[in-house]
Protein backbone atom coordinates (compact mmCIF):
# COMPACT_ATOMS: atom_id res chain seq x y z
CA UNK A 1 0.00 0.00 0.00
CA UNK A 2 1.33 3.43 -0.94
CA UNK A 3 2.02 6.05 1.70
CA UNK A 4 1.00 9.68 1.65
CA UNK A 5 0.55 11.12 -1.84
CA UNK A 6 1.25 14.76 -2.64
CA UNK A 7 1.21 16.87 -5.78
CA UNK A 8 2.48 20.40 -6.19
CA UNK A 9 2.98 22.85 -9.01
CA UNK A 10 6.08 24.53 -10.40
CA UNK A 11 5.36 27.57 -12.56
CA UNK A 12 7.58 30.33 -13.85
CA UNK A 13 10.59 28.59 -12.38
CA UNK A 14 9.25 28.72 -8.83
CA UNK A 15 7.41 26.41 -6.51
CA UNK A 16 3.76 27.41 -6.18
CA UNK A 17 2.97 26.74 -2.55
CA UNK A 18 -0.52 27.67 -1.39
CA UNK A 19 0.37 27.76 2.28
CA UNK A 20 2.40 29.89 4.64
CA UNK A 21 3.70 29.06 8.08
CA UNK A 22 4.74 30.93 11.18
CA UNK A 23 7.12 28.97 13.40
CA UNK A 24 8.64 29.47 16.82
CA UNK A 25 11.88 28.02 18.17
CA UNK A 26 11.92 27.71 21.96
CA UNK A 27 14.37 26.20 24.40
CA UNK A 28 12.95 23.05 25.98
CA UNK A 29 15.01 23.82 29.09
CA UNK A 30 13.98 27.42 29.74
CA UNK A 31 10.85 27.80 27.60
CA UNK A 32 12.30 31.05 26.28
CA UNK A 33 11.73 31.90 22.61
CA UNK A 34 14.92 31.98 20.58
CA UNK A 35 13.56 32.68 17.09
CA UNK A 36 10.33 33.39 15.22
CA UNK A 37 10.22 32.70 11.50
CA UNK A 38 7.78 32.75 8.61
CA UNK A 39 7.99 30.67 5.45
CA UNK A 40 6.21 29.25 2.42
CA UNK A 41 8.10 26.00 2.91
CA UNK A 42 6.95 23.02 4.92
CA UNK A 43 8.06 23.93 8.48
CA UNK A 44 9.98 20.66 8.88
CA UNK A 45 11.93 21.38 5.69
CA UNK A 46 12.61 24.94 6.85
CA UNK A 47 13.79 23.62 10.23
CA UNK A 48 16.16 21.22 8.48
CA UNK A 49 17.49 24.11 6.38
CA UNK A 50 18.06 26.27 9.47
CA UNK A 51 20.22 23.48 10.87
CA UNK A 52 21.97 22.17 7.76
CA UNK A 53 21.99 24.64 4.87
CA UNK A 54 25.45 26.02 4.12
CA UNK A 55 24.20 29.52 3.23
CA UNK A 56 24.06 32.09 6.02
CA UNK A 57 20.35 32.75 5.40
CA UNK A 58 19.43 29.09 5.13
CA UNK A 59 21.52 27.97 8.12
CA UNK A 60 20.44 30.92 10.24
CA UNK A 61 19.80 29.02 13.47
CA UNK A 62 22.98 26.96 13.25
CA UNK A 63 25.09 30.05 12.50
CA UNK A 64 23.49 32.57 14.86
CA UNK A 65 22.49 30.33 17.77
CA UNK A 66 25.30 27.78 18.24
CA UNK A 67 23.70 26.46 21.44
CA UNK A 68 21.31 24.55 19.15
CA UNK A 69 24.02 21.88 18.89
CA UNK A 70 23.58 20.99 22.58
CA UNK A 71 20.36 22.62 23.82
CA UNK A 72 17.09 20.75 23.16
CA UNK A 73 14.72 22.95 21.16
CA UNK A 74 11.05 22.73 20.30
CA UNK A 75 9.73 24.15 17.03
CA UNK A 76 6.04 24.98 16.94
CA UNK A 77 4.46 25.77 13.56
CA UNK A 78 1.15 27.44 12.75
CA UNK A 79 -0.49 27.58 9.32
CA UNK A 80 -1.05 31.21 8.33
CA UNK A 81 -4.48 31.96 6.78
CA UNK A 82 -4.52 33.38 3.26
CA UNK A 83 -5.78 36.78 4.43
CA UNK A 84 -2.89 37.24 6.90
CA UNK A 85 0.44 38.77 5.91
CA UNK A 86 2.99 36.33 7.37
CA UNK A 87 5.73 38.97 7.78
CA UNK A 88 3.37 41.21 9.73
CA UNK A 89 2.25 38.27 11.88
CA UNK A 90 5.87 37.35 12.58
CA UNK A 91 6.73 40.90 13.60
CA UNK A 92 3.69 41.28 15.84
CA UNK A 93 4.35 37.93 17.51
CA UNK A 94 7.95 38.93 18.26
CA UNK A 95 6.71 42.20 19.76
CA UNK A 96 4.19 40.33 21.92
CA UNK A 97 6.88 37.88 23.09
CA UNK A 98 9.17 40.81 23.91
CA UNK A 99 6.50 42.62 25.95
CA UNK A 100 5.64 39.37 27.77
CA UNK A 101 9.30 38.77 28.64
CA UNK A 102 9.49 35.37 26.93
CA UNK A 103 12.21 36.19 24.38
CA UNK A 104 15.57 34.73 25.37
CA UNK A 105 18.21 37.35 26.18
CA UNK A 106 20.26 35.94 23.32
CA UNK A 107 17.34 35.56 20.88
CA UNK A 108 18.08 35.87 17.19
CA UNK A 109 14.77 37.27 15.95
CA UNK A 110 14.99 39.51 12.90
CA UNK A 111 14.80 43.27 13.26
CA UNK A 112 11.31 44.77 12.84
CA UNK A 113 10.29 45.87 9.36
CA UNK A 114 7.38 48.07 10.49
CA UNK A 115 4.81 45.82 8.87
CA UNK A 116 1.19 46.91 8.76
CA UNK A 117 -0.87 45.03 11.33
CA UNK A 118 -4.37 44.43 10.04
CA UNK A 119 -7.26 43.13 12.16
CA UNK A 120 -6.71 39.72 10.52
CA UNK A 121 -3.06 39.70 11.62
CA UNK A 122 -4.06 40.72 15.15
CA UNK A 123 -6.69 37.97 15.34
CA UNK A 124 -4.27 35.33 14.04
CA UNK A 125 -1.52 36.30 16.50
CA UNK A 126 -4.04 36.22 19.36
CA UNK A 127 -5.01 32.69 18.31
CA UNK A 128 -1.34 31.60 18.19
CA UNK A 129 -0.75 32.98 21.69
CA UNK A 130 -3.88 31.26 22.98
CA UNK A 131 -2.74 27.95 21.48
CA UNK A 132 0.70 28.33 23.05
CA UNK A 133 -0.84 29.07 26.47
CA UNK A 134 -3.09 25.99 26.16
CA UNK A 135 -0.12 23.73 25.46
Amino acid sequence: MAGEFRTFTVSGGDLCVPESWLYIWASQESGQVVYVGATRLDPEVRTWMHLNDESSQGGKIRDRYPQVATEPMEVMAFAVPDDVDRAAAKELLVRRFLSAGVLAGNHICDDPIDAIVTPQVEKFVRSVLAELRAN
